[in-house]
Protein backbone atom coordinates (compact mmCIF):
# COMPACT_ATOMS: atom_id res chain seq x y z
CA UNK A 1 0.00 0.00 0.00
CA UNK A 2 2.82 2.45 0.99
CA UNK A 3 3.67 2.28 -2.96
CA UNK A 4 0.28 3.79 -3.79
CA UNK A 5 0.90 6.54 -1.40
CA UNK A 6 4.19 8.06 -3.68
CA UNK A 7 2.08 10.02 -5.81
CA UNK A 8 5.53 12.02 -7.41
CA UNK A 9 6.78 9.85 -10.47
CA UNK A 10 10.35 10.89 -9.62
CA UNK A 11 9.82 9.87 -5.83
CA UNK A 12 8.49 6.69 -7.03
CA UNK A 13 11.48 5.75 -9.07
CA UNK A 14 14.06 6.41 -6.49
CA UNK A 15 12.08 4.30 -4.37
CA UNK A 16 12.14 1.22 -6.37
CA UNK A 17 15.66 1.73 -7.28
CA UNK A 18 16.06 1.94 -3.72
CA UNK A 19 14.26 -1.53 -3.03
CA UNK A 20 15.96 -2.81 -5.85
CA UNK A 21 19.31 -1.66 -4.14
CA UNK A 22 18.64 -3.01 -0.94
CA UNK A 23 17.47 -6.78 -1.49
CA UNK A 24 19.95 -7.33 -4.43
CA UNK A 25 22.56 -5.69 -2.39
CA UNK A 26 21.85 -7.99 0.47
CA UNK A 27 21.89 -11.06 -1.67
CA UNK A 28 24.31 -10.25 -4.07
CA UNK A 29 26.34 -12.91 -5.54
CA UNK A 30 23.85 -15.42 -3.67
CA UNK A 31 20.98 -15.68 -6.40
CA UNK A 32 21.71 -16.86 -9.92
CA UNK A 33 18.11 -15.44 -11.37
CA UNK A 34 16.55 -12.40 -10.45
CA UNK A 35 12.98 -11.67 -11.94
CA UNK A 36 13.04 -8.23 -11.79
CA UNK A 37 10.17 -6.78 -13.42
CA UNK A 38 6.84 -9.35 -13.30
CA UNK A 39 3.48 -9.18 -15.36
CA UNK A 40 3.77 -5.83 -16.64
CA UNK A 41 1.70 -6.58 -19.92
CA UNK A 42 -1.50 -7.03 -20.56
CA UNK A 43 -2.78 -10.01 -23.10
CA UNK A 44 -3.49 -7.75 -25.70
CA UNK A 45 0.13 -6.48 -25.42
CA UNK A 46 -0.45 -3.35 -23.83
CA UNK A 47 1.34 -2.07 -20.50
CA UNK A 48 -0.43 -2.85 -17.32
CA UNK A 49 -1.82 0.21 -15.36
CA UNK A 50 0.39 -0.58 -12.79
CA UNK A 51 0.90 2.59 -10.24
CA UNK A 52 4.93 2.39 -12.04
CA UNK A 53 3.51 2.62 -15.39
CA UNK A 54 1.31 5.07 -14.45
CA UNK A 55 3.61 7.34 -12.18
CA UNK A 56 6.81 6.66 -13.78
CA UNK A 57 5.91 5.57 -17.78
CA UNK A 58 6.78 3.12 -20.13
CA UNK A 59 10.79 3.71 -18.89
CA UNK A 60 10.44 1.90 -15.79
CA UNK A 61 11.23 -1.24 -16.80
CA UNK A 62 14.30 0.16 -18.40
CA UNK A 63 15.24 1.57 -15.47
CA UNK A 64 14.63 -1.30 -13.01
CA UNK A 65 16.71 -3.49 -15.21
CA UNK A 66 19.39 -1.33 -15.26
CA UNK A 67 19.15 -0.53 -11.60
CA UNK A 68 19.13 -4.79 -11.26
CA UNK A 69 22.37 -4.92 -13.14
CA UNK A 70 24.31 -2.07 -11.13
CA UNK A 71 22.92 -3.80 -7.65
CA UNK A 72 23.98 -7.13 -8.32
CA UNK A 73 26.56 -7.37 -11.91
CA UNK A 74 26.32 -11.49 -11.26
CA UNK A 75 23.15 -11.85 -11.22
CA UNK A 76 21.16 -12.72 -14.65
CA UNK A 77 18.34 -10.31 -14.81
CA UNK A 78 14.76 -11.83 -15.93
CA UNK A 79 11.17 -10.27 -17.37
CA UNK A 80 8.13 -12.78 -15.86
CA UNK A 81 4.97 -13.55 -17.22
CA UNK A 82 1.75 -15.48 -17.65
CA UNK A 83 0.09 -16.26 -20.88
CA UNK A 84 3.16 -15.62 -22.96
CA UNK A 85 4.12 -19.22 -23.91
CA UNK A 86 2.19 -18.98 -27.28
CA UNK A 87 2.63 -16.56 -30.48
CA UNK A 88 0.29 -13.54 -29.55
CA UNK A 89 -0.25 -10.22 -28.63
CA UNK A 90 1.33 -10.22 -25.42
CA UNK A 91 4.48 -12.60 -26.65
CA UNK A 92 4.82 -10.12 -29.66
CA UNK A 93 4.87 -7.15 -27.25
CA UNK A 94 7.63 -8.85 -24.63
CA UNK A 95 9.72 -10.14 -27.70
CA UNK A 96 9.55 -6.62 -28.82
CA UNK A 97 10.84 -5.34 -25.70
CA UNK A 98 13.60 -7.52 -25.16
CA UNK A 99 14.82 -7.38 -28.89
CA UNK A 100 14.40 -3.43 -28.13
CA UNK A 101 16.59 -3.72 -24.70
CA UNK A 102 18.85 -6.23 -26.61
CA UNK A 103 19.45 -3.75 -29.68
CA UNK A 104 20.16 -0.45 -26.88
CA UNK A 105 22.04 -2.85 -24.54
CA UNK A 106 19.50 -2.40 -21.88
CA UNK A 107 20.81 -5.58 -19.12
CA UNK A 108 18.44 -8.99 -19.61
CA UNK A 109 18.96 -11.87 -19.32
CA UNK A 110 16.03 -13.88 -19.43
CA UNK A 111 12.64 -14.38 -19.85
CA UNK A 112 10.36 -16.45 -17.61
CA UNK A 113 7.16 -18.08 -18.83
CA UNK A 114 4.84 -18.60 -16.11
CA UNK A 115 3.19 -21.46 -18.07
CA UNK A 116 -0.67 -21.97 -16.49
CA UNK A 117 -2.21 -24.43 -18.65
CA UNK A 118 -4.81 -26.57 -18.81
CA UNK A 119 -4.65 -30.52 -20.13
CA UNK A 120 -4.71 -31.31 -23.69
CA UNK A 121 -4.82 -27.05 -24.35
CA UNK A 122 -1.04 -26.87 -24.62
CA UNK A 123 -0.20 -24.05 -26.95
CA UNK A 124 1.30 -25.70 -30.41
CA UNK A 125 3.47 -22.57 -31.13
CA UNK A 126 5.48 -23.25 -27.61
CA UNK A 127 8.41 -24.36 -28.88
CA UNK A 128 8.64 -21.71 -31.80
CA UNK A 129 7.57 -18.75 -29.40
CA UNK A 130 10.54 -20.05 -26.69
CA UNK A 131 13.01 -20.89 -29.47
CA UNK A 132 12.16 -16.87 -30.93
CA UNK A 133 13.32 -15.55 -27.39
CA UNK A 134 16.49 -17.90 -27.18
CA UNK A 135 17.56 -16.44 -30.49
CA UNK A 136 17.50 -12.69 -29.18
CA UNK A 137 20.71 -14.17 -26.90
CA UNK A 138 18.59 -14.13 -23.68
CA UNK A 139 18.07 -17.80 -21.57
CA UNK A 140 14.33 -18.83 -21.43
CA UNK A 141 13.22 -20.24 -18.06
CA UNK A 142 9.68 -22.03 -17.39
CA UNK A 143 9.45 -20.39 -13.88
CA UNK A 144 6.24 -22.18 -12.71
CA UNK A 145 4.39 -25.19 -14.71
CA UNK A 146 0.90 -26.11 -14.23
CA UNK A 147 -1.51 -28.47 -16.27
CA UNK A 148 -4.59 -28.14 -14.61
CA UNK A 149 -7.71 -30.36 -15.22
CA UNK A 150 -11.65 -31.55 -14.24
CA UNK A 151 -11.70 -33.11 -10.65
CA UNK A 152 -12.36 -35.67 -9.73
CA UNK A 153 -9.65 -36.39 -11.88
CA UNK A 154 -10.00 -39.29 -14.52
CA UNK A 155 -7.57 -41.68 -16.40
CA UNK A 156 -7.23 -40.15 -19.03
CA UNK A 157 -6.95 -36.54 -17.99
CA UNK A 158 -3.95 -37.95 -15.51
CA UNK A 159 -2.42 -39.80 -18.89
CA UNK A 160 -2.78 -36.56 -20.64
CA UNK A 161 -1.46 -34.44 -18.16
CA UNK A 162 1.35 -36.65 -17.79
CA UNK A 163 1.67 -36.50 -21.98
CA UNK A 164 1.40 -32.62 -21.74
CA UNK A 165 4.58 -32.16 -19.00
CA UNK A 166 6.66 -34.43 -21.30
CA UNK A 167 5.71 -32.43 -24.16
CA UNK A 168 6.46 -28.71 -22.38
CA UNK A 169 9.41 -30.45 -21.01
CA UNK A 170 10.42 -31.68 -24.67
CA UNK A 171 9.55 -27.99 -26.03
CA UNK A 172 12.53 -26.62 -23.75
Amino acid sequence: PWVNNVTSGTDLQAAMVNHINGVMGHFRGKIVYWDVVNEAFNDDGTRRSSVFQQRIGTGYIEAAFRAARAADPGAKLCYNDFNAEATNAKSNAIFAMVQDFKNRGVPIDCVGFQSHFIVNQIPSTLQANLQRFANLGVDVNITELDIRMPTPASTANLQAQATNFAGVVAAC
